[in-house]
């Protein structure tokens, strides 16, 4: 049979960490962007 469980305090709500996610979602655009660069300056100079 299922016990009872104590009552817990609820959890306090968890502050999703939203300077790394950005920090690295700009290193990651700036990764994509450099690598378009790249390939159009290699472009432009065949």
């Amino acid at each position: 049979m299922a016990e009872a469980r104590p009552v817990q305090q609820p959890a306090p709500p968890e502050e999703p960490d939203v300077r790394g996610t950005l920090f690295l979602t700009l290193i990651f655009l700036a990764m994509v962007f450099g690598f378009w660069i790249i390939v159009y300056l290699m472009l432009l100079n065949r």
